[in-house]
């Protein structure tokens, strides 16, 4: 086993994204839990001061969001990698596929796309 600040059991953190806003960040900018787990929101995220643009954004995402809860479709997966692909915002992602930014961010976490 592993010691340190970084490490839970046998292995050791570098860097992941959050979930709530998306960003890739060092494992110093988030904390482990009490059951040793890695959260899946940083510092910031969980202290309510992350950028307000970008909760601004996920907020105005959320209403248009009309697929709330739906399984994500083969040809949404596709739509979804080409477009971040060619690195379009975020927001117009979600406009475009009608789902929430955390919905997005978390299907991208899930399939590494």
């Amino acid at each position: 086993m592993r010691h340190g600040p970084n490490a839970v059991g046998k292995r050791t953190l570098l860097a992941k994204s959050c979930l709530t806003c998306g960003h890739f960040k060092q494992a110093s900018e988030y904390r482990i839990t009490n059951k040793g787990y890695w959260q899946s929101e940083c510092k910031n995220c969980q202290h309510g001061s992350a950028k307000v643009a970008d909760k601004k954004a996920i907020n105005r995402s959320r209403p248009r969001a009309k697929k709330h809860h739906d399984i994500w479709t083969d040809s949404e997966l596709r739509q979804l990698a080409a477009m971040r692909r060619i690195k379009m915002p975020i927001e117009i992602i979600a406009k475009e596929l009608k789902r929430s930014i955390p919905a997005i961010n978390n299907v991208v976490h899930k399939n590494g796309l």
